[in-house]
């Protein structure tokens, strides 16, 4: 007898409920395992979606016809049914809350692993969008806020984050005031915030997110890339772009984050070859001036730290003149190391410079590439081949700039 191959492992879509009231849906004990499509637009209005602990999946065929409403004062469209409520899937779909008062959600997943996520989706003339607590993460995508007053407050731990994806913010006569993700008292997000929204018609009192930096547990991971904003609102009010924890590329309205800095010789100091070996490479002496720090500290002179926890792959270069010795040769060098001050390599060494007559080498310069672990430096050094001392004169500069990917 012929052994038969096994039969192919095959997905089983969800069961369809089709609804056509609202009380199909209301006074609890949802099912978790069927899509709830709705009609057509259907009144909620005095009724809320009591969420179950396995979660709850709504759809209906296209977001211009299918969808929620509710008018009434003080409603709340999305609550718990027990002390866990699952993940929420919308899509294809509107919802319009928008009595007074009234909000989409009021949900607590209780660290349980929960999402909620919104696809091909818009709220619509909502007062506010409401709470969410301790779900694992959450996801707009194809979305739109349209009319709405205010946004989404974030509470508790979420383990991944939010990402808020091909979305906009509509005005309808008046521009969106409020804020569209909001922290909670006790909120920590150890996963990313990112978006690439176009928020252009957010008014200039409102914002697009009011996290802080505290809120964010790992570096770079309050990611905006290529949002646009009305420049003349405040959209990220406590999320500077030169903070560690965010990474703002190719946005407009708002300021870009530029990973580098610089220092600049303030005051002259003789670096003492001239007590050491000739040949031998020391620290270049002087006060230097640090400025245009971005997740990058100067925590001494003639020292750029990588302050990030991410490596950061860099290209630095100087430009510096430097007085010593007539027919000395001083040779340069940009040096790595890292943050036990143990060294990690030699980014560039210059082929040497012989001092003029007037005991100067105008303008010596130099570029070389690292990629810089947390906590690792760079600084310049110098040698002499006469064992003279050299002096860097004031304005030279020393550069370190994130390399373009």
């Amino acid at each position: 007898m012929p052994i038969c191959a096994p039969f192919p492992r095959v997905k089983v879509p969800k069961h369809k409920i089709i609804v056509t009231s609202p009380f199909q849906m209301a006074g609890g004990g949802l099912r978790s395992d069927v899509v709830y499509e709705l009609d057509g637009g259907i009144d909620f209005s005095g009724i809320s979606i009591l969420v179950p602990t396995n979660g709850i999946t709504i759809h209906s065929l296209d977001l211009n016809i299918g969808g929620m409403t509710a008018t009434d004062a003080g409603q709340t469209l999305f609550i718990n049914e027990g002390a866990v409520a699952g993940s929420v899937f919308l899509r294809n779909m509107f919802v319009e809350v928008s009595g007074a008062g009234s909000q989409v959600f009021d949900l607590d997943n209780a660290g349980n692993g929960g999402a909620v996520e919104c696809t091909d989706f818009n709220f619509v003339n909502c007062k506010s969008l409401g709470v969410l607590d301790n779900y694992r993460q959450g996801l707009w995508d194809s979305f739109a806020t349209i009319a709405c007053v205010d946004g989404l407050t974030m509470e508790g731990t979420w383990a991944g984050g939010f990402a808020i994806l091909t979305s906009i913010i509509v005005s309808s006569g008046t521009a969106f005031t409020g804020t569209l993700l909001k922290k909670g008292t006790s909120l920590v997000v150890n996963g990313s915030i990112r978006s690439d929204m176009n928020a252009l018609q957010l008014d200039a009192s409102g914002a697009v997110c009011d996290f802080e930096p505290a809120n964010i547990t790992n570096d770079a991971n309050f990611l905006m890339n290529g949002v646009r904003v009305n420049p003349s609102s405040t959209a990220f009010p406590n999320m500077p772009a030169s903070s560690v924890k965010a990474k703002f590329v190719t946005c407009t309205g708002t300021d870009n984050t530029f990973v580098g800095g610089q220092w600049t010789v303030t005051t002259e100091v003789a670096t003492a070859l001239g007590s050491e070996s000739a040949g031998t490479f020391l620290k270049v002496a002087g006060t230097t001036t640090s400025s245009n720090l971005q997740w990058i500290s100067a925590p001494a002179s003639n020292k750029l730290v990588n302050l990030s926890s991410q490596p950061i792959s860099v290209d630095v270069t100087f430009n510096i003149s430097m007085a010593g010795t007539n027919n000395d040769v001083v040779t340069l060098k940009i040096v790595q190391y890292n943050s036990s001050d143990v060294f990690i390599a030699d980014i560039f060494i210059s082929g040497g410079d012989t001092m003029n007559a007037g005991g100067r080498v105008e303008g010596a310069s130099g570029e070389g590439f690292a990629t810089l672990a947390s906590g690792d430096y760079v600084q310049l050094e110098a040698s002499s081949s006469g064992a003279k001392n050299v002096t860097a004169a004031e304005n030279g500069r020393f550069i370190v700039k994130e390399r373009a990917s």
